[in-house]
């Protein structure tokens, strides 16, 4: 997979921050916090890290932010790059639905033009997930649109927010390899899939294709070819009504029928577990394959998929999406 455009921000003056805001998703102990170091100049001073108030985060750099759930700000200089988790010296208290920042900030020595980090911002992927926010301060405080790479762990290893490390954006064709790509995935209830919904990242792929559901020993249990004249954004297609069992197995994939590329937007996550954060994102992940060979499932992947389901109790009878989780 190719990982489209990330953003970054250098933190190389007294007035140079980051934060992500987002809502505590359960009742827990957040420990640490998880940061993209791109480079490192000089020597660094140090940073600080923690949980954040989001009413006092808005207001730094005019007065220090207030830590979180009696949470410890910690001081932190990287001495590598990469993604790494800052421990915090006092976990914070969480409840659900709290509204909280992620920050790193200057310390009492203000980094320089010579000795300062780089630390990645966020990755060029639309998303709206649980009141998300991305903001940056270099001499006000600015909205990214992005998907944020600072993430949040409770103390059981489990997130509040996933380690992102990149966005796919995949183009292929008929004779690329892998040439079929989407999504294995189960249900936790029994349904009837009407069709399915994906996201197409580029225009500039324009090939033709179809969408393929699969049970799990490869027999295919529905095939339609896409209909879309929106070459950037959100396809459907629909088929005859197909029964699908709860906790089974099932492929979803799309497979271009031309040379002419088609893509597939997705998102990588450091370990698989944090797919969980997602809805139902933990019974979702990337597979692929070339030609009729055997299927390979990338456990820390996802593609945005959906499916039309009819059947699923509280829908009223008509055609639900049930995504993969992460779909904007």
């Amino acid at each position: 997979p190719t990982s489209s455009t990330s953003n970054t921000i250098a933190l190389n003056d007294a007035d140079n921050a980051l934060r992500v805001r987002f809502i505590v998703p359960e009742d827990g102990v957040l420990d640490a916090v998880g940061i993209d170091v791109t480079a490192i100049a000089g020597s660094p001073p140090q940073y600080q890290v923690g949980l954040v108030t989001e009413g006092s985060a808005e207001s730094w750099p005019t007065t220090q932010p207030t830590a979180y759930g009696g949470s410890g700000i910690a001081l932190w200089a990287p001495t590598a790059t990469g993604f790494q988790w800052v421990t915090l010296p006092t976990a914070a208290s969480a409840q659900a639905g709290d509204v909280v920042s992620a920050m790193i900030w200057p310390g009492s020595t203000a980094p320089s033009g010579t000795n300062n980090i780089t630390v990645r911002r966020s990755y060029n992927t639309a998303q709206s997930q649980r009141a998300i926010l991305v903001r940056y301060y270099t001499t006000s405080w600015t909205n990214d649109g992005g998907f944020p790479t600072m993430a949040v762990r409770y103390n059981d290893g489990t997130v509040a927010l996933p380690a992102v490390t990149a966005s796919l954006q995949d183009s292929f064709g008929s004779g690329s390899s892998p040439n079929e790509r989407g999504c294995v995935f189960t249900l936790p209830f029994s349904a009837t899939c009407v069709g399915c919904r994906f996201y197409h990242p580029s225009t500039t792929a324009t090939g033709p294709s179809v969408v393929r559901l699969y049970s799990a020993g490869g027999t295919i249990l529905a095939e339609a070819p896409e209909i879309s004249s929106a070459r950037d954004g959100f396809s459907d297609v629909f088929w005859d009504p197909v029964t699908l069992a709860a906790n089974t197995t099932y492929r979803v994939a799309r497979l271009p029928t031309s040379t002419t590329n088609v893509a597939l937007q997705g998102i990588r996550v450091l370990e698989a577990s944090h797919l969980s954060w997602w809805s139902d994102g933990g019974r979702w992940q990337r597979t692929h394959r070339s030609g009729t060979g055997a299927w390979t499932d990338v456990a820390n992947e996802l593609y945005m998929f959906a499916l039309w389901l009819t059947g699923v109790s509280g829908s009223g009878g008509g055609p639900t999406l049930v995504q993969s989780g992460y779909l904007a």
